[in-house]
This record gives C-alpha cells, structure tokens and sequence, in this order.
C-alpha cells in the first residue's frame, strides 16, 4: 500500500513538471511566433533599401549578408560575424541560385514563404504542446491516469504532430511547383517513430481505461449482490 501510495506520488509530481514545462514551451512558441510575424512585415521594408550580389545582400552598399560553402557546410556571415550550417549541396546550389539570379522579389518571396511556413508549423506544434499540457494537468488531478479525457488528449496531440509533419511538405511542395525554387522542409524517420508511439500510448490507455471499468463494475456487483 504504502509503495503504491509513492508509486502515485511520484507520477503526479514528475506529470506535475511536464506541465509546467509544457507551459514554458507554448510561451517560447507564442515569442518565436510574433518574432517571426514581426520580421514578415519589416523585411519586406528593408528590401526597399536591399541590393542582391552574387552570394551577397547588400544595405547601401554595406554587407548584411553573405553566404559561401565551405567543408560541405554553407558559411552564413551575416553583420560580420559567421555562422556555419549544415545543409547539403543541392539545398545550397538553390540558395545560391536565388542569389546569382539578383532578383530581390524572388529572394524576398523566398524568405516570406519559409517564414509563413515556419508560423504555421509552430501553431500547431503549440496546439500538439496544449494537449499535452491538458494530459499532464489532468494525471496530476485525477486518481487514475486511465481515463477517456486522456485517450483523447493523447490522439489529439498525436494528429497535430501528423500535421506538424505533413503541412510544412505540402506547402513547400506548392511553393517549389509555382516557383521552381526547393524550399528545405522535410521530415525524418525519428518524427514518424515518435508520432507511432504518441499513438500507441492512446492505445494503451484506452486499455487501461476499460480494464479499471471492468474492475469498477465488478466491485459493484459483488457489493449488490
């Protein structure tokens, strides 16, 4: 009794921490998010003063922005200081293309797109983060973490990281397809093993859930009978 009583506590406690840190993360979500609406609206501002050069983005001739591939990486020197980014020859062959062509708009259309990209990916990773959240609170609330709220929660976050997967490829593709030029979004075999097991936990309490039921309902016949 007593080892199941500390069994309890330390799933509510260590539920306990998940959420908050959930909480912490749709709060970093909702800054990233308006910092990326922000730069939406000035860049296009900026790029009124911008000139494009072979690998380079220049503000009244003084360099922002360069980029040049360097040991299978491509060299970002933005403002003086360096940043090395991995990416592969054929992502960097389409970023340098956009630059040689010297089309602002084509750059500026560029940028936009990964940014619009990259905002709905994140609501929806924070829609994924307030499932979470709920099923944490609740485990932390409830006496049993067996319960249908929880089934629920646990797909609902798993169909928002299918779609966290699965929107940033669509609208990438309909970018390529329009403008020719490869946007680098793609998925990875750890998001598609993670979302298997996101769904597979649904699975397992739903289980859970009805094994207690049946426990609950037979304890009630005894007792009547």
């Amino acid at each position: 009794m007593e080892e199941e009583k500390n069994y309890i506590k330390k799933m509510k406690g260590l539920s306990k921490a998940l959420s908050i840190i959930s909480k912490i993360c749709k709060v970093f979500i909702i800054i990233g998010t308006c910092g990326i609406l922000f730069a939406m609206v000035i860049i296009p501002l900026l790029f009124k003063k911008i000139t494009v050069t072979n690998n380079e983005l220049k503000i009244n001739d003084e360099s922002i922005l360069t980029i040049t591939e360097k040991e299978d990486k491509m060299e970002l020197t933005l403002f003086g200081k360096v940043v090395m980014v991995d990416v592969s020859k054929e992502e960097f062959e389409e970023i340098e293309k956009i630059f040689n062509e010297k089309s602002k708009g084509m750059l500026l259309t560029y940028i936009e797109a990964t940014m619009c990209i990259a905002v709905a990916t994140l609501v929806i990773i924070y829609m994924a983060l307030h499932y979470i959240d709920k099923l944490f609170t609740n485990i932390m609330n409830e006496k049993s973490p067996f319960t249908m709220d929880n089934v629920n929660y646990i797909r609902r976050c798993g169909y928002y990281l299918i779609a966290a997967v699965a929107v940033p490829l669509v609208l990438s593709g309909i970018f390529e397809i329009i403008t020719k030029t490869e946007l680098m979004f793609n998925w990875n075999l750890v998001e598609v093993i993670l979302i298997l097991v996101i769904f597979t936990m649904s699975y397992v309490f739903e289980y859970g859930y009805n094994v207690e039921n049946k426990e609950i309902t037979k304890k009630v016949k005894t007792i009547k009978e």
